[in-house]
């Protein structure tokens, strides 16, 4: 899978998406012992509307959702010209 680079963490890509209407969190249901290997106690998603398991960074899905909206031609960080 190619995920194209961007020009800032996805927990900054985040707010503008959901300010649109792009996205909106998604609040996990929480997770009870024994934890899978992926499972991060400490980390927050700001996506999952910060629910513990990993952080945004980290999470694909996440990235896969970005990916989907710039193979879509719907979000951009190319500089528009100045008319």
């Amino acid at each position: 899978v190619h995920f194209d680079p961007v020009p800032m963490s996805y927990g900054q890509i985040l707010p503008y998406l959901i300010q649109k209407g792009m996205l909106e969190p998604k609040p996990l249901p929480p997770k009870v012992p024994p934890y899978p290997p992926y499972f991060d106690v400490n980390a927050r998603c700001d996506y999952h509307a910060g629910s513990p398991r990993h952080n945004i960074e980290n999470f694909k899905g996440f990235k896969y959702k970005v990916q989907e909206l710039i193979d879509r031609k719907l979000l951009s960080f190319k500089d528009e010209p100045h008319s």
